[in-house]
Parts: C-alpha cells; structure tokens; sequence
C-alpha cells in the first residue's frame, strides 16, 4: 500500500511518527524542543514547510473502505464530445462506485448513446432540457435508490454503511486512484461532509484549477491559485475550505438530505459554492483531498456548448447566481454594505467592460445586478430556508479570501487587460516555441540573466545616450528650471498647469481670451505623473536623445533582424542634428514628435498593413491618438501625415478599407484636440508653428534648401551643415538594392515629403503674442523626418548587405557601397563628438525663473493684485517692455497672450514714460494696475534718469544692479470710478478711485455705494465674454477708454459676482475630456476573451486545436454512431447493477475488439499523466500510484495499445477532437483558436498580408526553429 507523505509544522501533532516508537528524532534538542521551534515560527508558510518535521500520514485499512456506499451519478448535456474519455475514465477506477446512474438532460448529440452503450438503459435517466444540475442530480439519486430497492441486500448494506453521493460531469474524468482517494479522507475525517478532489485541466498539463474555492464580496470565485499555476504538489495538503467544485464533489447522503439538495434558483454555476457554504453553517465541513484528482474541461464555462438549463447567456447566469449567493449567505448585518457594494461593484465592472470593447458583457453585468435586486422575494425566501443553520458566520471567517484580496484581484485583472492577454486562450506560438526548446532544459541562473539583459544591444545603446546626455547637457544639471530660446519656464506645482490649460482666461500682460495651446494638458499628465512639472520637462527635453533612440529601436527591431543595425540607425535618430539643435534652442515641440515618430510609424504599419489586407480598427484609433499628441507639439506633424497619407493611399493603397482607417487617423486630431482647432481656422499660421515662443535668432531668414535635407533646419545650437551628408549618401546607395528597392523608394518619398514642407515652411513668416515683427519659421520637424527616413532605408538595405555583394562581380559597386557604409557609421561618431564638445545648452539654460524680486510677486498674489512693468533696452536701443503679474513669464503665456496690436493703449504710455515726455506720469501706469516699474540688472542709466524725472513714481529699494520705481497711489485690478460729467476734462474733475479687491480672474465681494454714474474698470482686455452682477442682477458691460472691460454699477452697493466664461469653457474640456476617452478606449488593446466564458474559467481553453490531449476519434466524421470501449462498457454495466448482484460471477475479460481500441486510442502525448498505461508513457513522466486494493469489481482488462501513429506533426482531425456526426476543420465552421477565417475570405499563407495578433495553432511540421516557425499555419 503506498503510502501519501506531508510535512507538519513543529510541535503539531504529526498524524502517525515518521520511525519506530520511541526512536529519538535527530531534529530534538536535550531538552526536547525542536531546533526549529523560535517565537518566529509561524510567521511563513514557505519556511514553515521547509523547516517542518517529515511525518507520514497513516494509511487506511482498505477494508475500511467497504464501509462506505457510493452512488455515482453523471449528469450530462451534449457531452458527447467529451465523453468517451470520461466513461473511459470510470472504467478504469481502482475502486467503482456501487453503483452508477447518468442522466442525460434533452442532448441533442450522440451523448444519450453513449450512455446507454456503456451503462445500459436501465442506468440512464432521461430528463428535459431545462432541467438544472442540481434537480438532474436529485432525480439520479432518486433512480439509485429505486435501484437499490429492488434488492433485499441492499437495504441492509444500507442500513450498515455509510452512504456518499458522487457528483460527475459529462466533461470531468477522474484519475484511477481519484475514489479510492476520496474515500480515504472520508474516513480520516468522519465529521466531513462534503470531500472534493482537485482539479487539474483537461489537457494533462498539470494546470491547477481548483484545490478548493472560496467568494469574495462581490462574488468572484477565488481559488488561492496564481495565474496558469502548474502542480507541484505545492497544494497537497488536505484542509477545510469554503467550498469545492461540483465536478467530483463527494457528499454524504445525510448532508443531502439535510440541506435538501442544490438550490433550485440555481440551475447552473455557482450551485456547489452555495451547497457547501450552507454545508460549513451546517456544521458539516467541507475537506478538499488534493491526493484525488479529477480532469475538466470547464466546456460551459468556457463557452463551448449551450446552455439548456436556462436561457441566459453564460456571463450573465454566472454573475447573477454569484450575487444571488453571495446575498442569501451572509451575515443579516452586512446586507446593507453589500447590496451597496453590489450595485458599485457592478457599475464599476461594466464600465471596465466597456473599456475593454466588450459591450455584451457590460450590459450583461448591470443585467445580473438587476436581475437580483429585482427580485427581492427570491432573496427573501432564500434567506429564509438558511436561517436555521446554527454555526456563526465569525467562524467561518478564515475560510474567505485575505482582506485586500479584491484590490489584488483587480491589478491582476487591469495587468490582463493592459498586457493583452486574457481568459480562454493559449499561450502565445512564440511562448510555446520558448518553452519546447531544448534550451529550457538547462536552468538560467540569475546571473546569466543579468549578464545577458546588461549586455543586450539596446542597453549598451541606452547607457551610451545617456552618457552622451549628461557630457553635453553638464552645464544643465542643476538647480533652477530649464528656460531660454523657445522654452519659457514652467511651474513646479502639476496643479498649476492644468489650472492654466482649464482656464477661460489668462492673465498674461493685459488678459486674453484665446485658448491655451493643447500641449499644455500633455506635459500636465506627465508632470501629474512624475509629480512635478519642472521634472516632466528635464525628462522630454534632456532624455529626448534616450527616448528617441529607445523608440526608435523598436520600430527597426519590426524591419530588420540585426541588433546592430538597430543599435546604428537607434543611435544615429537620437543624435540627429535637427533633435540635438532642437534641445539647445529649448524647442520641446520637435523633441516629442521625435520621440513620438517610431510609435507613429508602427501603429501605421499596423493599420494599413500591407494593399489589400488592411489591419485591425484598433491600430487607427491608435495612430490617431499618438498623431494627436504630436500635432499638439507640432501642428505639421499632422499637414505631413495628410501629405504622405494621402499620396499613399491614392497610389499605392487603393482599397476602401485602407482610405477609411487612414480618414480617421486624421480626422481625430482636429476633434481630440477641439479648442485648438476652432482657433486653426481664424489663424492657420499656427499650423506652421510648434510649441513655445518664436522669436529672432531662433530661425534663418534664408536657410538653404539643401540644408533641410542634410537634416540642419538652422538656429542656435546647429551641427556642421556637412555632418548630414553621410546619411544623404547611405541613403542614396540604398537605392541599388532591387529587392529591398519598395521600401527603400517608400521612404525616399518621405524624405521628398519633408523637404518640399521643410522649404516651405522656412519661406513662410511667422508671427506670435509675444513678436513685434514677423520671423521665418523653423522647419526642424521635417528635418528629423528627413532623418528618420533616410536612416530606415540605409538599415532596410543594409541588412544582408554583404551576402549581396558577395553574389555581385566586383566593380565599381563595391567601393561605392564601402564609402557609404563609412560615412554612414561616422554619423553618430561625429555627432556624439560634436554635441559633447559643443555641449546641449545656449540658448537653453538653467536658473532661476523668477524675474522680480520675492516680495513684489508676493504682493502680486494680495486682493490688489498688482502688476510690475517691466523695461529693459535692447542692444539695438530700441526699448523693450513686459507686463508681469507674477514673478515671470511662464509656459503657454507664448501663445495663450493677446495679439500685439491689442497693446496700442500701453505702448503709447510706455512710449511717453520712457521718452520723457510732459504728459506721462504715475496715475497713467494706474489704469493698467502697474505698481511697480522695474529695470533689470545691469540697467541703462540714462533710462533710469528719465524714469526719476516722472511725476508720480517714486524711488523704492531693489535688488543689487538693478532699479525699481513705485506708482504713487493706490492701485488695483478692479476699480471703481466715477467719470467726470458731461461736457468737462477728467483733469478738471480728479476722483479718488475705490479699489475692489478680486482673485486672479473672478471676484466674489461687497462693493460700498455710491454716486450715480460709476464704473467698475477692470485693468483686463475688453472680452464678451466677462460677465457681472450686483445683487444678482446682470450689469451693463462697457468699454473703458477703448481698451479695458467695464459695466455700469451706478450709485447701489452689495454683492458684487465677476466671471468670465466658466461655464462655457467647462463644457467645451468636458467634451474635449469624452472624446480622448472614447478615442483612448477604442485604441487600447480589447479583452481576449472567448464568446460566452465566464469569469473565473482557466485561462487555457481546453478545446482550442492546440489542446494535445483530446481524445482522437478516428471515425468521428462518419454517420455511425461512437462506440465505447468494450471493457469499459462491461465494467461501467456491472457497476449499474442492483446491489443485490454484487456477489455474481463476474464477468470475464474479453479482447477488445482492434477497430475499437483504435476508435478509442489515445496517443501517448494525449493521455494526462494519471492515466497513462506504462507502456505508453513517455519518458520522464511521472505515474500516478495505483496501490493494489481490494474491489468488489474486477477491474477492466487492459487495452491493447494503439498502433504509432505516423510522426506528420499535424493533429488527427484537425488538431483538436472532432465531435461525432461533425465533419473534420476542414469544412467545418468551428471553433479555429482566436480567429476563425470565413469559408469565403482568403487565405492569408499566401498572400502575405497583414495577420495582426497570430492565432493560437499547432504549426505543421513539429518545432522549427523561429525563422521558419514564422510560416507556420495559424
């Protein structure tokens, strides 16, 4: 008798001594105690096995076995796919039922055949359609015992033995040894009630589905297992649970009869967890035995036949009877917390659905919810028939999941989701290639893994980038914020940049209405993530040459094989000279759509695939998004993607499906980015522009067309013009390889693209908020796409290079090829040189934003809120002015500022101020709210004579080098003033202005009363869109010396509302908000997921055509009916007769019949391991053991082995078990893995087009390497 082996902690109490009594155990101290016993012990479940004491668990007696009475009963519905194997199964059982019963609800199939063939007719029960499992399990008891009846000994062997019922589906076989198992824990544990086995997967992987199961609050079925967790024997170990799976579920009778069988409301799933919860209240535990093992397929969890049992679709069953169960079971006093959860859990799991594009689902989960809740009186009777169940709930408290276990299940469920895979579906051909290699025999260390990622090309390229950084950008590391050339400062709060992207108006110099540029909102979500919007900054500016390499990487990974012609053409992208110049002169907008380029590029590939095989939906709503967030950086990025897109489309892909995904990447960025785009069609120069602030010396007036191509797009911080050439040159030797010749001409057309948009926009004359003069604008973006291209085509070239040369007589093509290499390979040495030596700063520097002293922008944030003018004189004498209402200018004041002709009332003052003219005094800058004027250090002497000769300012203390003047009266935002009356001068009738204190755009305040004829004048732009009341009544808006917004208030004070715009603004981001959800829905990847599964199925699907074990049936196609083993046939008919016949002859062994064997053979690779004949067993795989145990039934003869099948490497019948009356894959429309092709759509093997995501399948020809494995059949 073999015996079973645990280990017990230290200090338990072992189930039987490990050696001789009294034998002294070589683990015990002089004192007894164990070495391992520490006040730590417990603390660790691992190390608490490893450092436990060997024990033995003491066998059972078999006679003991004899004590208990089993009725197996078998319920089935159009099962006959999987039973032959499962009827195979019983027949090999080292120890039968004493009896067997099947009830085969309405199938529909073969099933009640093969019932009847192996069982007799006598043991089936016919039952209706609708019938629920638990009601089909009543009635197959109430035949056994109909059975039983009829014989006088077996009412008394029923009178002296315990009695069991055996619970079996048509696709869930046991292992040999699984009753004879059960019935050991059984009488190890005479207070069990219910004994379940575990559950491994119908494919014989050893895939652990079940080792017992418990519920969480909102009902998901927690089985403790990881994700495809394998068994080790990690689980052996037999305990008390919640519950076990109704497939083998052991019950004793009594239990049965005292809780009254399965709740009928449950006619499918979720009936065990409910069974065995009211088991445990009962004071009946329940006890998984892991010794037992049983084989399922979980066919209706996974969608794979209808349900009869009810007309619900399988989610929506599932979901509804989890909440039902859990509802009825729990304690009275967390009914409310859990109705509440119920609802918010169900909002909440619909709403991933929908995330997930799986709308059914979604609508389906809300259904369950109603489903329940609408029908009280269930829940109420329901919780009734339980009430008399006595054990407290607070016992049963270890049994559930841990706390916390919920939030763990739902980052492993959004790790799915985001990581693509899902339930249902195999694992990837390049998984299963891995993990039939040879080289998985050979363990990896952690060290050779180590060695191997820190010397992978694509590392030893990233550290080099970032050394490269951080030599050249050395005088930018540092305090302070990045700031000079296009880049103004940003703020250090992530808050602060989302407030100035929502806000309607932007108080930069005199106020302005215009909405904020879109990039705002993208470097707000990276400064939201890295919680800090300066650090975003560094991290796209100084890492963009890291990230534009890494990005880039990966899309020549997807062109090329050879890692060092990545590692080339991924160095020499990041060192362009067009991304480098880009960082010196601050232009963020080029770096990001650099960095962004490579990702663009690929989700087009996917999109449009290859003419006439257009790829998934998805891939444009992805291209589309991505291009979004370029043309918010770069609005060109998306006139470029028009250009060569639609060029594409007209010439090369000219199908309709191609045309409709490529309207659709456009069309999203004028709708994702919805405010900007209003503003595109009353300015469309901003369409040439980028993010930042244009200025002189940032561009060439006259930049040469040649150099755009050369990938020089001019301004600070340039390479040597001639550094481009050798990519020109590589390039243009691409072009002499024929066959590489489309995709080398498809990206010379980019490079044509981009030049002709590249010289273009350098002849264009570009103006902003923030320019006086027109500039020429700056083509850097159509420099690095020129870049970009001409790398792709010298590494598509490059790759198998010199085989081709080899094949080709020397000539002059030889030395032409080796010059171009050369040059080639000197790029990024020469660039790197050159940009460590000539360093990443000027323009661009480091320091302190701030251009006003602390306490001036602390006064700036009182109610008065004060501004500071700002004057400085050029190098050219011209004097230059900022208005400031903080410490400085920030990021998006460049384009969220007004236009320069709105500044004619200031610059007219500012002109008299600093002229020194008679009219100019303090009480002009007060209209404006200027407090403060302020000259920066060094400042120009004769400017600050004539600011002291001005009436009105006033000498006040400045910072070292510099000077500063204060406006002699009060000033303020918001003022109130009475104008003088008609017919007189303001000068003749001077009035005391009244200051209103406001926030930074609204007030919210009382004004006193006053004089008839007041005006409230604010020191902003005069817009539509600021509104005002007094009292709650609207007041009359004016204009106020032809510049400033006023309203009438007349002579009544009180409470005074100021506003502008918010509610409109409001309603246009949450637009913007809805539409970059649903695009980011519609792009992200969608849930895997079978058609009907259920949550908590494998994540294997037993059925797919890569399933290695599914019973063959050779003649499965043909019109005559299965057939089953003929020794099975006649042990299954001995089990399904009376008690009373137990003692008769028993029958003798038969030869099967060869045309049987063969119908029923398994192949060797097909049978799970604890049913494998030894003969046939593969070499390695470990036997279940089968100990030698007294049976009432002999058991059934052994079956002749099947002849080897020839090695074809392509499964019998297509690879999966062809159903009986079902014609093979072939012409058959079933189940194909993750796609399944149209009789009516070509085949894809021969056309090359696109295939998205490969389906799982079995390639023809056994394992190949991965070259070759790429022309598998999927």
């Amino acid at each position: 008798m073999a015996t079973d082996q645990n280990y017990s902690a230290a200090g338990g109490s072992p189930l039987s001594a490990g050696g001789p009594p009294g034998a002294p155990n070589p683990l015990d101290l002089p004192g007894g105690s164990s070495i391992y016993e520490d006040q730590g012990y417990g603390s660790d479940a691992a190390l608490d096995a490893f450092t436990g004491q060997f024990t033995e668990i003491a066998p059972v007696n078999p006679g003991a076995l004899h004590a208990h009475d089993v009725t197996a009963v078998l319920v089935a519905h159009n099962g006959s796919r999987w039973l032959p194997r499962v009827l195979e199964g019983l027949a090999g059982l080292t120890h039968t039922p004493d009896r067997l019963i099947a009830v085969d609800t309405g199938s529909r199939d073969d099933t009640g055949q093969l019932l009847t063939a192996a069982l007799g007719a006598p043991a089936v029960v016919s039952a209706p359609r609708s019938l629920g499992y638990g009601a089909a399990v009543a009635q197959g008891v109430q035949a056994a015992d109909e059975m039983g009846v009829a014989s006088r000994r077996g009412r008394v062997l029923a009178a002296e033995r315990t009695e069991w019922i055996w619970l079996l589906h048509d696709d869930s076989t046991p292992a040999p040894d699984a009753l004879q198992r059960l019935l050991e824990t059984a009488v190890r544990r005479p207070d069990a009630g219910v004994i379940g086995p575990k559950v491994l997967s119908w494919r014989g992987d050893r895939q652990l589905l079940e080792v017992g199961v418990t519920v969480s609050g909102s009902g998901r079925r927690h089985t403790g297992l990881d994700r495809r967790e394998y068994d080790q024997g990690q689980h052996d170990e037999t305990k008390e649970v919640l519950a076990v799976g109704s497939a083998g579920m052991l019950i004793r009778r009594d239990v049965w009869e005292e809780l009254g069988g399965f709740d009928p409301v449950l006619s499918v799933f979720r009936d065990d967890i409910d069974f065995c919860w009211r088991a445990n209240r009962a004071g009946h535990p329940v006890v998984v035995s892991p010794e037992a093992v049983v084989y399922h397929a979980e066919a209706a969890a996974h969608g794979r036949r209808r349900l009869g049992a009810t007309r619900l679709r399988p989610h929506l069953a599932d979901r509804r009877n989890a909440l039902y169960v859990v509802l009825v079971n729990s304690r009275l006093a967390w009914l409310p917390f859990l109705l509440l959860r119920v609802i918010i859990g169900g909002l909440g799991r619909s709403v991933g659905f929908l995330f997930g594009k799986q709308p059914a689902l979604a609508v389906e989960e809300l259904g369950a919810v109603f489903a329940v809740l609408g029908r009280p009186d269930r829940l109420v009777r329901g919780r009734s028939r339980r009430r008399r169940l006595s054990r407290p709930h607070t016992q049963l408290r270890p049994l559930f999941p841990p706390r916390g276990q919920q939030l763990r299940n739902a980052g492993e469920n959004l790790l799915s989701f985001l990581s693509g895979s899902g339930s249902g579906h195999d694992v990837s051909g390049a998984s299963r290639r891995a993990s039939a290699s040879s080289e998985d025999e050979v363990p990896t260390t952690d060290d050779a893994f180590l060695l191997r990622f820190l010397l992978h090309p694509l590392m030893l390229a990233g550290v080099g980038l970032v050394l490269l950084t951080l030599l050249a950008a050395r005088d930018l590391i540092g305090g302070g914020h990045l700031m000079g050339g296009a880049l103004l400062p940003t703020v250090s709060d992530p808050a602060d940049l989302w407030r100035s992207y929502t806000e309607s108006w932007h108080g930069v110099g005199l106020g302005s209405g215009t909405a904020a540029p879109p990039y705002l909102a993208v470097v707000a979500v990276v400064a939201t993530l890295v919680r800090s919007a300066a650090f975003a900054v560094d991290l796209l500016l100084l890492g963009s040459v890291l990230l534009a390499g890494v990005s880039a990487y990966f899309l020549l990974r997807r062109l090329v094989s050879g890692r060092w012609l990545r590692v080339w053409g991924s160095v020499t992208y990041g060192l362009l000279p067009a991304v480098t110049g880009a960082v010196a002169a601050g232009r963020l907008g080029t770096v990001v759509a650099t960095i962004l380029t490579p990702p663009l590029v690929l989700a087009l590939y996917r999109t449009v695939g290859r003419p006439g095989s257009p790829g998934p939906f998805r891939a444009a709503w992805s291209a589309g998004l991505i291009l979004a967030v370029m043309a918010a950086f770069v609005p060109l990025a998306w006139i470029l993607m028009i250009i060569i897109g639609g060029v594409g489309v007209a010439t090369v892909y000219r199908d309709r499906a191609t045309a409709l995904r490529f309207a659709v990447i456009v069309a999203i960025v004028p709708v994702v980015l919805i405010p900007w785009s209003g503003n595109v069609l009353s300015d469309p120069v901003l369409l040439v522009t980028e993010a930042g602030m244009p200025g002189p010396g940032l561009s060439d007036d006259e930049l040469a067309p040649w150099s755009v191509l050369l990938q020089q797009p001019g301004g600070p911080g340039g390479a040597p013009i001639w550094l481009g050439a050798g990519l020109v040159l590589a390039g243009w030797a691409a072009l002499l390889r024929s066959e590489r010749r489309l995709l080398v001409s498809t990206a010379w057309a980019v490079v044509g693209a981009g030049l002709v948009v590249g010289i273009v926009v350098s002849r264009l004359a570009v103006t902003g908020p923030t320019l006086e003069t027109p500039v020429a604008g700056w083509p850097g973006y159509p420099a690095v796409l020129i870049g970009g291209a001409l790398i792709v085509a010298a590494v598509v070239a490059g790759e198998g290079a010199r085989s081709w040369l080899a094949r080709t007589s020397f000539g002059w093509l030889q030395p032409l090829v080796a010059l171009a290499a050369a040059a080639a390979l000197l790029v990024p040495l020469v660039s790197a040189v050159w940009w460590v030596v000539d360093g990443a700063d000027d323009p661009l520097e480091r320091r302190d934003p701030a251009v006003l002293p602390a306490y001036i922008s602390a006064e700036a944030e009182q109610p008065e809120r004060i501004r500071t003018l700002v004057i400085s004189r050029a190098d050219d004498g011209r004097v230059t002015y900022s208005l400031l209402r903080s410490s400085g200018p920030r990021m998006g004041d460049a384009e969220s500022g007004p236009e320069p002709d709105k500044y004619t009332a200031l610059d007219e003052t500012v002109a008299d101020i600093v002229s020194g003219r008679g009219a100019a005094d303090g009480a002009s800058l007060a209209v404006f709210a200027v407090k403060y004027v302020y000259l920066e250090a060094p400042f120009d002497p004769d400017l600050a004579d004539i600011l002291d000769t001005i009436p009105g300012l006033a000498r006040a203390s400045a910072p070292e080098g510099a000077a500063m003047w204060r406006v002699d009266q009060p000033v303020g935002r918001a003022t109130l003033i009475q104008p003088p009356p008609e017919g007189e001068e303001s000068a003749d009738a001077p009035s005391e202005p009244v200051i209103v204190p406001t926030d930074e755009i609204e007030a919210s305040t009382d004004v006193p009363a006053g004089d008839e004829g007041r005006l409230l004048v604010l020191a902003e732009l005069a817009d539509s869109g600021w509104s005002a009341t007094l009292n709650g009544s609207d007041l009359t808006p004016v204009v106020y010396d032809g510049w400033a917004q006023a309203f009438e208030i007349g002579a009544e004070g009180g409470e005074l509302e100021l506003s502008h715009r918010g509610t409109q603004r409001a309603g246009v981001l949450l637009i913007q908000l809805g539409l970059v959800i649903i695009v980011t829905v519609l792009a992200l990847p969608g849930m895997r997921r079978q058609k009907g599964a259920v949550d908590d199925a494998s994540d294997i699907d037993p059925d797919e055509p890569t399933s290695p074990d599914l019973p063959v049936v050779a003649g499965a196609a043909s019109t005559t009916s299965p057939t089953v083993p003929a020794g099975a046939a006649r042990v299954l008919a001995a089990a399904t007769r009376p008690a009373g016949t137990a003692g008769a002859v028993p029958p003798e062994p038969a030869q099967t019949p060869p045309e049987t064997a063969d119908r029923m053979a398994y192949p060797p690779a097909q049978m799970p391991p604890g049913q494998m004949p030894p003969d046939r067993a593969p070499a390695g795989s470990a036997q279940m053991p089968t100990p030698p145990v007294a049976s009432s039934w002999p058991e059934a003869p052994a079956q002749p082995p099947a002849p080897p099948q020839a090695s074809t490497g392509e499964p019998a019948s297509g690879g999966a078990a062809a159903e009986p009356g079902r014609t093979s894959e072939s012409t058959s429309p079933g189940y194909r893995g993750r796609r399944a092709r149209r009789s009516d759509e070509p085949s894809t093997e021969d056309s090359g087009g696109y295939r998205g995501r490969r389906a799982a399948g079995r390639r023809s020809g056994g394992h190949r390497g991965r070259r070759d494995g790429e022309k598998g059949e999927s």
